[in-house]
């Protein structure tokens, strides 16, 4: 039987394999609460430095997308601090920041059931299985279905795989679902963030006009929880935008954008990297999508919707603005194409290295696709 202090090191000399490695998962949840009561402060800080850091990256197959990666490597973490927390109820300092950031961004708790444990549940064939599940709730009624959606209990519920699917399938539906699930004056984030993921490709104006109406009817509250669903969303009904729809999109967007530039940004990863994925990159990326939508002509301007709202993002505080600025400066030449005399106000000096961080920004996302025109 290994010690404390023997147990402490083994994990710490090779967390690969005890701290993040799934063959010894169910152990190591088991472990670690009992672990940490018995480590003195100095052990305790280091192990939670451990798990702050995260599951190394080759753990998991390289076809990740940067978003699945990064909730992988947050629900890992997570899963060990809750568990400490669970024990530890006076847990403070860097972990339980950790911890709270989690749970604020994900909403993810714990149920107290076995399956909490395991890296795969699987059910026994007492009950309906999987596929029967998924035939059996693609039959019942719009209003059939909100009882079982408000069930919901995670985002390991086997509901929700079925519920993306169905609402990637019909979006017209999910879309009418939401509505009333939204009347019922609760909303179940976990349910609202699959079926938002999955109607990021509308291409039917009435649906895309139908998901902006969404947007603006939950509160502050809400959409800031679902921030980055919802950006992908504006994004999505930005393509392919007439007239009749562009205005609907504009304030859609007008409503959101303040939360996403004030959304906490990732130090630790490369600028254009973390501007693709967050909200405040993909809320600059919409803006172009809408001034694609139209014809466009050299030395044409910046139509006025538009150059507005760039000009804004421009000048922009916030955490997430620098990134906003980086997706600005990969459209360069498509800007100095058609407005070179808001190009050289608003877009050239972000490239000047007097402000480091903002002019790196605006530098990789020139030069992840570079073009110079004459």
């Amino acid at each position: 039987m290994l010690s404390d202090i023997e147990m402490f090191t083994l994990i710490a000399s090779n967390p690969r394999d005890w701290l993040w490695s799934v063959r010894v998962q169910v152990e190591m949840f088991a472990l670690l609460p009992k672990l940490w009561q018995r480590l003195d402060m100095t052990r305790r800080d280091e192990l939670a430095r451990i798990i702050i850091a995260g599951p190394p990256r080759d753990l998991y197959r390289s076809s990740l997308s940067e978003r699945e990666w990064t909730e992988i490597r947050d629900h890992a973490i997570w899963a060990r601090l809750s568990r400490i927390k669970r024990c530890d109820p006076g847990l403070r300092g860097v972990p339980l920041e950790g911890l709270e950031r989690l749970e604020e961004s994900y909403r993810w708790k714990l149920s107290g059931e076995q399956r909490d444990d395991f890296p795969l549940w699987m059910e026994n064939n007492l009950g309906v299985r999987q596929g029967q599940r998924a035939e059996y709730l693609s039959k019942l009624s719009n209003d059939e279905l909100v009882p079982i959606l408000l069930t919901v209990r995670d985002r390991y519920d086997d509901t929700l795989e079925w519920w993306g699917a169905f609402v990637s399938e019909a979006p017209a539906r999910g879309l009418t679902i939401l509505t009333k699930l939204r009347t019922r004056g609760r909303v179940n984030l976990q349910v609202w963030s699959t079926a938002l993921w999955s109607v990021q490709r509308l291409e039917e104006r009435e649906l895309k006009l139908r998901a902006c109406e969404l947007v603006r009817e939950l509160s502050p509250r809400i959409r800031g929880k679902l921030l980055r669903e919802i950006a992908g969303v504006i994004r999505g009904v930005s393509t392919k935008c007439d007239e009749g729809l562009r205005q609907t999109v504009i304030d859609t967007w007008d409503r959101v954008v303040a939360t996403a530039l004030g959304m906490k940004a990732s130090s630790d990863r490369e600028i254009l990297s973390e501007a693709l994925n967050h909200p405040a990159g993909v809320m600059a990326e919409a803006l172009f999508e809408i001034l694609r939508s139209g014809n466009l002509a050299r030395n044409q301007g910046i139509t006025q919707d538009i150059r507005k709202r760039l000009s804004r993002l421009s000048r922009s505080k916030g955490d997430g603005a620098p990134l906003a600025r980086a997706i600005i400066c990969s459209r360069l030449p498509l800007l100095h194409d058609l407005d070179p005399g808001w190009t050289v106000r608003y877009a050239i000096p972000l490239f000047d290295w007097g402000k480091p961080r903002e002019a790196a920004g605006a530098w990789q996302g020139f030069l992840w696709s570079p073009l110079i025109r004459p």
